[in-house]
């Protein structure tokens, strides 16, 4: 449902590329670190965190707290709202940005490295991660 909002939506269609063809980025290591912990379910491998090397217009920053929302009768409205960049502030306190990066795109250094046991401050807003 959420591509094809993005491919049929005159609100949206052809403003950004697909998920299913990009990368994923965080803003910080904190961010980065959240995400993690949400998509991994490995226990003792190391997670890395690489920087991510493209060109500046392949850079577009969604709300993944619209992808969050229960299913509802709001379902592609709030698909909408996360392909044109709107914020979930008025829903959440704390939006849930990522960074959707067009292909193609290359790793870089890895910035940070660290496992899912080691000590970490769930979406604190003054952590010092």
């Amino acid at each position: 449902m959420l591509e094809r909002i993005r491919t049929h939506n005159p609100n949206v269609s052809g403003q950004v590329p697909s998920r299913l063809c990009s990368v994923f980025a965080a803003l910080s290591i904190h961010d980065a670190k959240v995400f993690a912990h949400r998509s991994e379910n490995r226990t003792s491998d190391p997670i890395r965190i690489f920087e991510i090397i493209a060109p500046p217009n392949s850079f577009y920053f969604r709300d993944m707290g619209w992808l969050d929302m229960p299913e509802s009768s709001d379902t592609a409205s709030n698909y909408v709202s996360y392909w044109t960049g709107l914020l979930t502030r008025n829903v959440h306190d704390n939006p849930y940005i990522e960074v959707c990066i067009a292909l193609p795109a290359r790793t870089g250094l890895i910035v940070h490295d660290f496992t899912r046991s080691d000590e970490f401050c769930w979406r604190a807003p003054k952590c010092d991660v």
